[in-house]
């Protein structure tokens, strides 16, 4: 409307001697300018309504259809997630995203640098596992499980990592599992992890709301907040591709742990189709996440690891991941992939990822479903497990084994 403006005090200026015939110029335009406002905004509220409209009709559609496919199934809740809700991804489209994957990871590590405050976690996972290495020969040495001449410096500890691993339950009832183990869990988010008294107060966040763990603690879903972390156990705050990255690129992780088992127990779905990339097995860390499960030859540990642990209540995430694992298995991540690519590689991950990761075989297995009540070992390790089985929701486990090449 700037040159309408311009054009109406040139008209003024020059014509003040037709001062009606100005009045009546000036007040037809105005007119027209509010006019053109308001068919605009009329516009865009008739484009937003129907965009709401339309957003109902989906919802409806998706009621109906989940109605429909579930109205004779009895072990369905308000948590199921299943082919009704959440289609089947293609798997062609998920064989090229997780190939892609492959061949770009060094690129992708190169754009994502380390946070700070992701390396100082990272150093008080590397100091924690020297110090528990120390308590654990001391404890050897007074049970006389060791000899002083079989002392070995140099002997990596079995770490078991918890991504993901929220409140911290899970890692306390791991640690509690497997004394003889470091478990180490890590999570991004500072608040699920205050939730966790003894993580709060190791760390001194004051200025924590003390009213939340009051309706923590009338929620019988919630994590034991009143049961201390055991010696062998803890809690991390950090992103957990740089945490991974950094347990590849640090010599002194390498030296140190040798990772005996990874759990990842009910990981964000993100069952809507355009989140799909946000999963971990279509995620660009993908190839990282196998690689932590990766172990070298030597006599240091046991040679292989039990691998990834992933729970989840909805079967096909865990199918789609043990699809993922098949073109892993398949595709690899080989030296000559690396080799063009080294420019976009430190020495340390060059020599990780330069392993041809086809010679390894891998198995996997999917356990479910279990519910509160069968005849099952399975435990309620998150908050999540508690209120699926308080409510009969059906939960699933997926184990991806790496196994020795000719190994029946």
């Amino acid at each position: 409307m700037a040159p309408m403006k311009r054009m109406l005090l040139h008209s003024l200026l020059t014509s003040h001697h037709h001062g009606d015939a100005s009045r009546h110029f000036l007040h037809s335009a105005m007119t027209f300018s509010h006019t053109s406002h308001r068919c605009r905004s009329s516009s865009h509220i008739l484009t937003a309504a129907a965009a709401t409209k339309r957003r109902r009709r989906g919802r409806l559609r998706r009621t109906a259809r989940i109605a429909a496919a579930t109205q004779d199934d009895d072990t369905t809740t308000q948590y199921t997630i299943n082919d009704a809700t959440c289609p089947p991804t293609n798997a062609a489209d998920l064989k090229r995203i997780v190939h892609k994957h492959i061949e770009t990871l060094p690129k992708y590590l190169q754009s994502k640098p380390i946070a700070g405050y992701n390396s100082e976690a990272f150093e008080q996972a590397c100091e924690f596992v020297r110090l528990f290495r120390f308590r654990l020969k001391q404890q050897q040495q007074q049970q006389q499980q060791l000899h002083d001449d079989d002392q070995d410096e140099d002997r990596r500890v079995n770490v078991i990592l918890d991504s993901g691993c929220g409140t911290g339950r899970s890692t306390r009832l791991l640690g509690e599992m497997f004394p003889d183990c470091a478990v180490i869990g890590i999570d991004r988010s500072l608040a699920r992890l205050n939730k966790n008294r003894e993580y709060r107060n190791r760390h001194d966040h004051d200025d924590y709301n003390m009213n939340l763990l009051d309706e923590q603690d009338k929620d019988p879903h919630c994590s034991n907040l009143l049961v201390p972390l055991t010696n062998n156990t803890l809690l991390l705050r950090a992103d957990l591709v740089d945490f991974w990255h950094q347990c590849l690129t640090s010599s002194t992780w390498q030296s140190l742990v040798h990772v005996q088992k990874h759990y990842i127990l009910y990981p964000n779905p993100y069952p809507k189709k355009a989140r799909l990339k946000s999963r971990f097995y279509a995620h660009p860390a993908f190839p990282l996440l196998m690689l932590t499960v990766m172990n070298r030859n030597d006599n240091s540990c046991s040679k292989y690891c039990d691998g990834l642990v992933i729970r989840s209540n909805w079967r096909g995430y865990l199918e789609e991941f043990a699809l993922a694992v098949q073109v892993w298995e398949e595709a690899g991540l080989s030296s000559q992939t690396v080799q063009q690519q080294q420019q976009c590689l430190t020495n340390d991950l060059a020599n990780v990822l330069g392993k041809t990761i086809g010679e390894s075989r891998w198995e996997w297995t999917i356990d479910g479903p279990a519910r509160i009540g069968c005849e099952t070992n399975l435990v309620p390790m998150t908050n999540f497990e508690a209120k699926y089985f308080a409510c009969g929701e059906p939960v699933y486990e997926l184990q991806v084994k790496q196994c020795e090449v000719g190994e029946e």
